[in-house]
C-alpha cells in the first residue's frame, strides 16, 4: 500500500482507482507518524497536500522519522513540494516544478501554495487561486502575446500581495484595471482564462502519482534520527503519560505494564481515582483534533473518494452533519486522557506489588546499563519488533498474537507500538542476561 496525502490540488474525480494507492485527507501533524504506527506499513507516503494556519502543519521530524526507517517519502504541488525541498538532503523525493523552484531559491514564500478550501464532504475544492497557478498563467498569457511583460509583472506583484484567502482571478483583474491602463489586453487575458488557466499545482500532483507507480527507494542515509520527548509525545499521542515520572518510576511502571493481568486489574481503580475530575467536552477538541479524527474514521471506512463516501452515508441513511457527529464522538474519545501513570502506581502501592516490582526493575536496569543494552532500539540489537511481539504473547504470557498489536498496547497504556518494543526489549535482554 502507498499512502497518499490529496487534497485541493488532486479533486477526487481525477485520482487513478490503483489498489495500491489509498488517498486519505490532506496531511497535518502526526499524521506520518501514525502511519509508520500502523501494520502493514506503507511502501511509500506521497505528501501532496497539508493543513495548516488553523491545524498544526506536519512536521519535518515525523517525515525524518519515516526516511530513517526505510519508507521513501515523495512530494509535491503543494505542502508535499515545501517538504521536499526543505528536506530534500536527507532522502524525501521532490517531483515537479513547484518543488523545483523552492529547491532552487526560485520561490520562498510558502503562501505561493496556498489555497482556501471548501469541506472534505466535498472533496476539499480550492475556493481560492495559489500564487505559483498564477504566475505560471500570467507566464503563458506573456508567451503567447496576450500582456507584455510589464504588465504580467505588475499583476504578478498584485497577486503577490494579496492575502492568500482572498486570491482569485476576479479579483485580480479587478485590481488590475484599478492599478493600470491596459484594459484592452486585461479583457483579453480574462476572455482566455476559461481555456487557457494553467493549474500547475494539479499538474505537479499528476507527475507525482506517475511517480508512484514505481516509486524510488530513499538514498542511503548519512545522518541518525535522534528521539526526543517533544517527538515521543507528537508520534504517539499519548506519549504525556510517562512524561512525569522520573526514571525509577518509569522503570516501575514499566514493569506493571509487562504484566497485563495485573495491570487490567489496576486499570478501573486507576480510573475511579479520578472520580470527580471534569470531562473534556465538545468544546475541548481542537481544529487538529477534529481532523486526525475523521482522516482515521475515513481511512477506517474506507472512505477514499467522494462516491464511496456518498454512497456509504446513504445506506447508512445519514447526512453530512449526521457523519460530523460521528467524527466529534471519535474525536471525544481520542481526546479522553487514559488514568496518569502516576495513578497507576499508587494503586500498585495499595496493592502491595510497588516493592517486588521496584526491585525487579532497579536489577534490570543495572544489568542491562552494564552492558550497554538499556532501552536498545530493535535495530541496535538485531532484533525485528515482530519476533519480540511473538516471543512476548506466544511463549511468555502463552496468547496468540493479536490482530492489531498496537491497539493492544495502546489500551494497556503503552504511548505506541515504539514504546511497547522497548520496554518488551528490555525485557527479552534481560530474560537472556538472566539465564
Amino acid at each position: 500500500m502507498i499512502a497518499v496525502f490529496a487534497g485541493p490540488s488532486l479533486p477526487p474525480g481525477e485520482r487513478p482507482r490503483e489498489e495500491e494507492l489509498r488517498f486519505l485527507p490532506p496531511v497535518a501533524q502526526g499524521d506520518v507518524a501514525r502511519l509508520l504506527g500502523q501494520r502493514p506499513r506503507p511502501r511509500a507516503i506521497a505528501i501532496i497536500d497539508g493543513f495548516f494556519e488553523g491545524v498544526p502543519a506536519v512536521l519535518h521530524k515525523e517525515i525524518l522519522w519515516a526516511l530513517a526507517e526505510g519508507v521513501p517519502v515523495l512530494g509535491a504541488a503543494s505542502m508535499g513540494a515545501l517538504r521536499a525541498a526543505e528536506l530534500h538532503p536527507y532522502g524525501m523525493i521532490g517531483v515537479g516544478e513547484i518543488f523545483a523552484a523552492y529547491r532552487d531559491g526560485t520561490l520562498v514564500d510558502d503562501d505561493e501554495v496556498a489555497v482556501l478550501h471548501g469541506p472534505a464532504e466535498a472533496g476539499y475544492p480550492a475556493v481560492s487561486e495559489a500564487m505559483v497557478n498564477i504566475r505560471a498563467t500570467l507566464a503563458e498569457a506573456h508567451r503567447l502575446g496576450i500582456l507584455d511583460a510589464a504588465l504580467r509583472d505588475r499583476m504578478i506583484e498584485l497577486g503577490r500581495r494579496m492575502f492568500y484567502k482572498r486570491r482569485s482571478w476576479r479579483t485580480l483583474l479587478e485590481a488590475a484595471a484599478g492599478a493600470c491602463r491596459e484594459t484592452a489586453a486585461l479583457r483579453a487575458l480574462e476572455a482566455w482564462l476559461p481555456r487557457g488557466r494553467i493549474d500547475r499545482k494539479r499538474e505537479d500532483a499528476r507527475a507525482l502519482l506517475a511517480v508512484l507507480r514505481a516509486p524510488p527507494p530513499p538514498p542511503p542515509r548519512s545522518w541518525e534520527f535522534e528521539w526526543t520527548g517533544i517527538f515521543a509525545r507528537i508520534a504517539g499521542d499519548g506519549g504525556e503519560l510517562e512524561e512525569s515520572l522520573e526514571a525509577g518510576e518509569q522503570a516501575v511502571f514499566d514493569e506493571l505494564r509487562l504484566d497485563p493481568e495485573l495491570y487490567e486489574r489496576l486499570l478501573p481503580l486507576a480510573r475511579s481515582g479520578r472520580a470527580g475530575q471534569p470531562e473534556r467536552g465538545k468544546d475541548s477538541i481542537d481544529a487538529a483534533g477534529r481532523a486526525r479524527a475523521r482522516a482515521a474514521l475515513l481511512a477506517r471506512l474506507a472512505l477514499h473518494d467522494r462516491r464511496t463516501r456518498e454512497a456509504w452515508l446513504a445506506a447508512n441513511r445519514l447526512d453530512a452533519a449526521a457523519f460530523e457527529r460521528l467524527v466529534e464522538r471519535e474525536a471525544l474519545r481520542a481526546a479522553a486522557p487514559p488514568p496518569a501513570a502516576t495513578e497507576l502506581l499508587a494503586e500498585l502501592r495499595l496493592a502491595g506489588h510497588y516493592p517486588r516490582l521496584h526491585a525487579r526493575a532497579r536489577h534490570k536496569r543495572a544489568m542491562l546499563e552494564a552492558r550497554g543494552l538499556w532501552n536498545a532500539t530493535p535495530k541496535q540489537a538485531g532484533i525485528a519488533p515482530a519476533l519480540l511481539w511473538i516471543w512476548y504473547f506466544e511463549q511468555r504470557l502463552g496468547r496468540t498474537l493479536p490482530e492489531d498489536v498496537e491497539r493492544w498496547a495502546r489500551s494497556h497504556g503503552f504511548a505506541d507500538i515504539q514504546d511497547f518494543s522497548r520496554v518488551l526489549l528490555n525485557e527479552r535482554l534481560y530474560c537472556a542476561s538472566s539465564k
